[in-house]
């Protein structure tokens, strides 16, 4: 009988989880709402279970949500660790239920919102999402249109001013874009409406098993930059920001940003430069995420979207990835890509083995308002046999233009002929690199050209 009951309450659980998939986004709000609360914030190893079972639940990844399991994928266990004798998943989820009831009974019943992890389960429950989600019109991110930047994540009505500020140290940096990180980990399409397009059939061979592996995933990661954000606060201790690095801004310096700062910033008395590392990924990236979903779209190929800061090796030697973002942007793309013929650093590409009427570096660069960039495309097979594919500018701009270039067939298809053509056996290599060349203008890529190969490692 117990079984029976545990059955029951377990298809239960899913189904209310499957009641609220239509929230997804407010779901995730949510939860980066909790995890940056006092009752959480001292914990990493509690943030990253609750957000393991939360994502997990939101995926339908039902296997991943038992004891093993979560072992496994959280605490990089063995397969065969003895659950009995190491209780971390138990006292893990102990400890997040015991946050959650104290995030909850600090917010004085002012949450609509709970997300719950009952005992005896690592099932999560949601409640209080059952109001209609908001559209996110993304169509025309896909044309990369002038000004495109100013016309995505117009969230307030300070667009004229948002776009100085942009101009400026902040946004300059890297383009924000929350609304993307809202829907980290959800399903971007469904591969059982893909459309046939005959000129798309070469992507197959090209990813190789991103693109066919049926037992494993293929998930988007976005790049996590380290930003610091001009504040405005109240209080001149620190503003309302979850931030372990407050810095208040002296005079001299108020003076020179304030005056380049959105209008709500601006208003208020004091000023801080704050850390955040979490929250944002850059314009170029979120560009390349949409194309990337419409390329599988075409190939029958479900997508997930993640974050970098997100991956360990434990995770990642279960799906393939597809990395967005140059290396100095996300620390899991310096720890797995090794060093291959080209090779990224902060403000160039690096050619190993120069080729005939090749360069040793590719600079970025800028003539009057036309900024030169370049970016690469770079396959890699990783020791566990997944594969990784990074798309990336030395700019957010440039990962644009390169992630448009790379989901345009009639671009791409020449490039993957000459792959094919420079690989030792006339088949698609494991491993390979293409340099392009981006051209930016307002930080939009008006122009990407093919600039060099290499089909293998370092050596080829």
């Amino acid at each position: 009988m117990a079984g029976k009951r545990d059955q029951a309450s377990h298809e239960a659980a899913i189904a209310k989880i499957a009641e609220a998939l239509p929230h997804a986004h407010l779901i995730r709000a949510h939860l980066n709402e909790i995890l940056n609360g006092a009752a959480f914030r001292g914990s990493r190893r509690s943030q990253e279970f609750l957000t393991h079972v939360v994502e997990c639940a939101l995926a339908g990844q039902w296997e991943r949500l038992k004891e093993r399991s979560l072992g496994i994928d959280v605490f990089s266990r063995n397969a065969s660790y003895d659950t009995g004798g190491d209780s971390i998943v138990r006292v893990t989820a102990s400890d997040v239920r015991k946050r959650l009831m104290q995030h909850y009974s600090e917010c004085n019943g002012t949450s609509v919102f709970r997300i719950e992890l009952p005992a005896g389960s690592y099932i999560p429950e949601f409640a209080g999402f059952d109001e209609s989600p908001p559209r996110v019109v993304l169509g025309e991110l896909n044309g990369l249109p002038q000004h495109g930047a100013d016309r995505v994540g117009s969230f307030d009505s300070h667009s004229a001013a948002r776009n100085r500020f942009r101009k400026t140290a902040v946004s300059l940096i890297v383009l924000a874009l929350g609304c993307v990180l809202g829907v980290v980990s959800a399903r971007v399409i469904s591969g059982s409406s893909a459309k046939t397009d005959s000129r798309y059939g070469f992507y197959r061979e090209l990813l190789g098993p991103i693109a066919t592996d049926s037992a494993h995933e293929t998930e988007i990661a976005l790049s996590n930059p380290r930003l610091l954000l001009y504040l405005g606060s109240n209080s001149p201790a620190a503003p309302p920001w979850p931030s372990t690095l407050n810095a208040r801004v002296p005079p001299e310096l108020d003076k020179l940003l304030n005056s380049s700062a959105n209008d709500v910033q601006a208003k208020y008395p004091f000023h801080f430069l704050t850390l955040a590392d979490q929250d944002y990924t850059g314009m170029g990236e979120a560009m390349s995420a949409f194309n990337l979903g419409q390329l599988m779209h075409h190939l029958g190929r479900p997508l997930r979207l993640t974050e970098a800061r997100f991956l360990n090796w434990a995770s990642a030697r279960n799906v393939h990835l597809i990395l967005l973002g140059a290396p100095q942007m996300s620390s899991w793309v310096q720890e797995s890509m090794e060093r291959s013929n080209f090779t990224m650093e902060h403000d160039a590409i690096t050619n190993a083995r120069p080729l005939s009427g090749e360069r040793k570096v590719y600079n970025r660069s800028a003539t009057g308002n036309v900024f030169e960039d370049y970016g690469l495309i770079w396959m890699a097979r990783l020791p566990s046999g997944s594969r990784q594919l990074l798309i990336a500018g030395l700019t957010s701009a440039g990962t644009a233009g390169v992630g448009d270039f790379f989901c345009d067939p009639d671009r791409m298809r020449p490039v993957y002929e000459q792959l094919r053509a420079a690989s030792k056996n006339g088949s698609m290599p494991s491993d390979w690199q293409v340099l392009l060349h981006i051209s930016v203008r307002e930080n939009v890529p008006l122009q990407v050209s093919f600039v060099s190969l290499r089909a293998g490692g370092i050596d080829q």
